[in-house]
């Protein structure tokens, strides 16, 4: 994707679509594997960042 600005790409990428296909069993944390997650606020690009209650670390859609 040469010649996209990494904003389009972020939004390209946690689009409702992509963020269907990576979440369709529920949110899980990446690190811990928790189930139990929370929404945590958001990066300056738009992504929305949780956080797992096991490990207390981020993720957000690309994670």
């Amino acid at each position: 994707m040469a010649g996209t600005s990494p904003l389009t790409l972020t939004r390209t990428l946690t689009s409702p679509k992509a963020r269907d296909r990576r979440f369709h069993h529920g949110y899980v944390c990446p690190r811990c594997k928790s189930a139990q997650v929370q929404r945590w606020g958001r990066e300056r690009a738009g992504p929305q960042r949780y956080r797992g209650f096991g490990c207390h670390r981020t993720f957000n859609d690309l994670t």
